[in-house]
């Protein structure tokens, strides 16, 4: 779409990773279906209501391996830049009504003729309301808890791949280091102990209910290295999976 069309559309996303970068800012935001970002080399999963801000210049990529609706908005960099400090970072939130809403006026727009002052005029209108979005859930509007149950089924899809602490907090609509707190007001681990413990257990269940190499099960629970899913395995539960395993085939009814 070149900056001289609608600056505004309503697109799905393919399945295959490109990547790329525009002279413009340009704005996503996920209507429906789960997309996967790749900015700057760092992982995000986004879902629907989130939206994301690429900065001029950025490198960038996306995907998704579901049906999706992803409002993209292309905004040159001379008609946004005053009204950046309404994004208190480069990910923000809206509502289920302002969805809705957005949408609809992007469906209008693409089925009707109109002249160029009302395609601006919808673009500043959307514009406005995600804006109005992001004011109403500023900072000082904090997330106080954690949906632990939305993390951990977060994890569990992505449990074969790293898991970065920027994608939980993306994810939980928090920065990094609020993430951290909130972990350990809840829970008492860090976000990274808490992925680790959810690979272990994983781990453990597949040892006890399949026979498989460990160097398979180390690689379907998301471990770098055999080495380093026995070393984990055996700081959390004191002793070494083989030894798990050797228990687990000789008496299939019991676990340690």
């Amino acid at each position: 779409m070149r900056m001289d069309e609608n600056q505004y559309n309503v697109v799905t996303i393919s399945e295959a990773m490109t990547y790329h970068s525009h002279e413009h800012y340009k704005i996503f935001v996920v209507l429906v279906g789960k997309c996967e970002f790749v900015i700057n080399g760092v992982y995000y999963c986004l879902f629907p209501g989130r939206g994301c801000i690429i900065n001029p210049y950025v490198v960038h990529g996306f995907c998704s391996e579901l049906y999706n609706q992803v409002l993209v908005m292309n905004i040159p960099k001379d008609s946004i830049e005053e009204d950046l400090s309404y994004f208190h970072s480069d990910f923000f939130y809206i509502d289920i009504s302002t969805q809705r809403l957005i949408t609809l006026l992007v469906c209008d727009i693409q089925n009707n003729e109109f002249d160029s002052k009302i395609y601006q005029s919808v673009n500043n209108i959307m514009l406005w309301l995600l804006k109005r979005c992001c004011v109403t859930s500023s900072p000082s509007k904090s997330v106080s808890k954690l949906d632990i149950a939305r993390i951990e089924n977060y994890i569990q899809r992505q449990i074969d791949k790293k898991i970065s602490v920027a994608e939980l907090a993306n994810l939980a609509c928090v920065s990094k280091s609020q993430l951290y707190s909130l972990f350990k007001q809840q829970i008492g681990l860090t976000p990274h102990q808490f992925v680790l413990r959810k690979r272990l257990e994983l781990a453990k269940k597949l040892i006890s209910e399949q026979a498989m190499p460990l160097s398979q099960v180390a690689h379907l629970c998301g471990f770098s290295s055999q080495s380093s899913f026995c070393q984990s395995f055996r700081r959390l539960y004191g002793y070494p999976p083989i030894r798990y395993q050797k228990f687990s085939l000789e008496n299939p009814r019991s676990l340690i």
